[in-house]
């Protein structure tokens, strides 16, 4: 199953397969970043969003992995920030998702291409948000 959570906003630079010249390059950051999956009986847990970009939607709870910090590290960190909880990590291995523009341009005039490993895990406990950076939490099975 695919799940399409938001937008794909438009490529930058349009794909022609030349190379970018240096000053293009230096013009794009690219951010490692982790989302986490929580299933249950009712659906996969989305938040929505209280922070640019993409305000209002909803979408996967995950974040950047920091400099020297691990993708298993970065999953507690950002589970911590935003259940209140470790969680248990049951697949580190469940996808990638990809956006050669994640819409922070916008706001810095910089395009950013964030990849994100998915994982898969349990929260010991119920969730309860404990984030400034969304508003609300719901288990889908369609997109809401």
């Amino acid at each position: 199953m695919s799940l399409e959570l938001i937008p794909k906003p438009p490529e930058f630079p349009p794909i022609d397969n030349r190379r970018l010249s240096d000053e293009e390059f230096e013009n794009i950051s690219i951010v490692a970043c982790v989302d986490i999956i929580v299933c249950s009986s009712e659906g996969i847990l989305l938040t929505v969003r209280n922070i640019d970009p993409f305000i209002g939607l909803w979408h996967l709870p995950g974040g950047r992995i920091f400099p020297y910090e691990t993708r298993e590290n970065a999953v507690q960190r950002i589970a911590q920030r935003e259940f209140g909880q470790r969680v248990e990590i049951i697949d580190d291995q469940f996808g990638t998702n990809e956006m050669p523009n994640d819409g922070i341009g916008k706001i810095t005039g910089r395009v950013r291409h964030s990849i994100a490993s998915n994982f898969l895990v349990r929260c010991p406990q119920q969730i309860r948000l404990n984030t400034k950076e969304a508003s609300q939490c719901g288990y889908f099975w369609k997109l809401p």
